[in-house]
């Protein structure tokens, strides 16, 4: 059977090792929340365009004209 201690890393070492890797978990989970950001701001253009598509159509289906 082998100890874990033989594998184990110098403290100065595992502790570099673990900043990094927060500082990486930190990165990913900043991105994933400007990512749901720009999905949403997307999905908000989307509709907004759907919106405008929806109303050209309608101008064009009744000629263009105002009621006056």
């Amino acid at each position: 059977m082998f100890k874990i201690t033989d594998y184990a890393l110098p403290s100065d070492v595992a502790e570099a090792v673990a900043d990094e890797v927060s500082h990486c978990i930190g990165v990913a989970a900043r991105a994933s929340e400007e990512l749901k950001a720009l999905r949403a701001e997307l999905e908000e253009e989307r509709e907004t365009a759907e919106a405008y598509r929806f109303t050209l159509s309608v101008y064009r289906w009744t000629g263009g004209t105002r009621n006056q």
